[in-house]
């Protein structure tokens, strides 16, 4: 195998281990992120929504 093709896939590998870590690291903050969205932070109570529909799940678990 030439030397610079495997440059090329040695930098591909960085480039998608990279990019899973981003991804996990980016879910890891949507999942922590989740409970302040639906519980006020300081009461601890349910948000009320007044005039505007409440946020429904999606299928795939997520709400975004």
């Amino acid at each position: 195998m030439p030397s610079h093709f495997q440059v090329y896939l040695g930098n591909l590998n960085r480039v998608r281990l990279s990019e899973m870590i981003d991804f996990y690291a980016m879910q890891a903050r949507i999942d922590r992120a989740k409970p302040s969205l639906v519980f006020q932070p300081l009461t601890g109570r349910c948000y009320s929504y007044d005039g505007i529909a409440a946020p429904q799940p999606s299928m795939n678990g997520t709400n975004g």
